[in-house]
């Protein structure tokens, strides 16, 4: 298996920007004057606002105020408008995309969090996790127009194709709740499994339950997948008819499911037993159980769906499988906590602007390249964020780099390092060809008798430390590793 077309980068970040990232929907569409798909709203439940950040510059361009304990951020593409739950004092916040300017304060229900907005972006529902009830939102005339009742502790929510239901998963108990949107009321409960603990949650609050955390829509939002984490379970929907077509068994602990890039299966991670269960959107069967991790926190996959990261915050690493002969395919481990990671194509592959441009267009977080030359062409087409999938070395690259980085204030620009002499080097040449801001870096973690890479922890933290000497000249903005050599019988 060859998995040189595409790299991970997990960043290892705060408790803050953990639960901020929690909460977080990436804007896809346009203002009403400019491109937004740059920009990047993350709820600051401390400061009650959220912050947006511009990712072409790496800067805060805006601070919104909102309510109490912002939870989450929804984008209305054709009202130009962002919506925040605010958990704490029972609000959202009608945010205009134009100005950043709150355009309504409304109160719900008790404890708003998870949201979703109806494909046509007019219609809002919210659940109210600690109420029960739903309440929908009609986002043009910025009303609540219905609230129901009759939910367990509400959670993620998931319209049909048409926009005609609204799944609700309940983590309070062990079914998905059908609302038919035109009527505003419950009209079927889909039963995924019996839970055991829920019953005697009211006289021991410490029960350990966990019921269904989300629906989660297939590639074509036919079906809908629903894991249940108490009884390991996955209900397989149809998200049309409104209809159970199935339960699957599944490991221990089942979180949720992650759809792939290319859409073909389901990734399943099984907290309680270390597992991680593929699931085929095609013939809605558990194709294969792997190895996994504990405490998994977010699965990516590469855009070809060939390579899924399954993120693990509790063992701080990053488990890679295989999705072409559904195998393990290897480990990364980090040097912190992750909370989720961002994939970005490696440009090298088919080095077509045309092709980066597209990439870019559905996603793509960054263009990876291996050559400085490669740089240049991309610097030429104007494109900002590049990954140097190596090191930056010679002093004819380095000067590039340096220049570029002081002639354009957009150019977002990271290379590896895995060795301290490297860091260094990298120091001098900013010292003496200063910039106004530093060079990132990021390590890249190896393996024993590797071609790249820190090798072990010790080689690692000597290496994270010199880039932090090296300020402000160096910034060490997370880790890096590439695992298209790893063999599974060398695992």
């Amino acid at each position: 298996m060859s998995l040189s077309k595409s790299r991970i980068v997990s960043v290892s970040v705060s408790s803050f920007v953990s639960v901020a990232l929690a909460g977080l929907l990436w804007p896809g569409a346009a203002r009403a004057h400019e491109s937004i798909e740059h920009l990047l709203f993350v709820p600051d439940r401390a400061l009650a606002q959220v912050t947006v950040i511009d990712t072409n510059k790496d800067t805060v361009i805006a601070q919104i105020p909102v309510g109490k304990t912002p939870h989450q951020v929804s984008v209305s593409v054709p009202l130009g408008k962002l919506v925040v739950s605010n958990t704490a004092d029972d609000t959202i916040s009608i945010v205009d995309l134009e100005s950043f300017e709150t355009r309504a304060t409304l109160r719900l229900g008790s404890a708003p969090e998870h949201m979703e907005i109806s494909p046509d972006g007019r219609l809002l529902a919210v659940g109210n996790i600690e109420g029960g009830t739903v309440s929908l939102v009609d986002l043009a005339g910025e009303r609540e127009i219905a609230r129901i009742p009759g939910l367990f502790e509400p959670h993620n929510l998931t319209f049909s194709r048409d926009g005609s239901r609204l799944y609700v998963a309940n983590l309070g108990a062990g079914h998905v709740s059908v609302i038919d949107v035109a009527r505003a009321e419950i009209v079927a409960e889909i039963p995924v499994a019996e839970p055991k603990l829920i019953a005697v949650k009211a006289t021991d609050p410490s029960a350990d339950y966990q019921g269904i955390i989300n629906v989660t829509a297939s590639a074509d939002g036919r079906f809908g997948f629903a894991a249940h984490g108490e009884a390991g379970a996955l209900a397989v929907i149809d998200l049309d008819r409104g209809e159970k077509v199935t339960t699957l068994k599944l490991g221990d602990r089942s979180w949720r499911a992650y759809g792939t890039a290319h859409g073909r299966y389901m990734i399943v991670p099984n907290n309680g037993d270390a597992t991680i269960s593929i699931v085929s959107t095609k013939t809605l069967e558990v194709v294969a159980t792997l190895p996994g991790a504990v405490g998994v926190t977010g699965v990516n996959t590469d855009p070809s769906g060939k390579t899924a990261f399954v993120i693990s915050h509790a063992e701080e690493k990053v488990v890679l499988l295989d999705l072409e002969s559904l195998s393990p395919a290897g480990e990364i481990a980090l040097p912190g906590k992750p909370e989720t990671g961002v994939i970005s194509p490696h440009g090298k592959t088919a080095m077509s602007p045309q092709r980066f441009e597209r990439q870019l267009d559905d996603g793509a977080w960054a263009i990876t390249v291996a050559t400085v030359h490669q740089i240049q062409v991309c610097r030429r087409y104007g494109f900002s964020r590049i990954v140097l999938a190596n090191q930056l070395v010679g002093r004819q690259a380095i000067r590039f780099v340096l220049d570029e980085l002081r002639d354009d204030p957009d150019f977002d620009f990271y290379c590896l390092v895995d060795s301290v002499d490297g860091v260094e080097v990298l120091a001098a040449a900013a010292r003496a060809h200063p910039v106004d801001r530093p060079v990132k870096v990021l390590l890249e973690g190896g393996m024993p008798g590797g071609r790249t890479g820190c090798r072990n922890l010790d080689a690692a933290l000597a290496v994270a430390r010199a880039a932090k000497a090296a300020a402000p000249h160096v910034a060490l903005h997370g880790v890096e590793g590439f695992e298209g050599l790893v063999q599974a019988d060398s695992l």
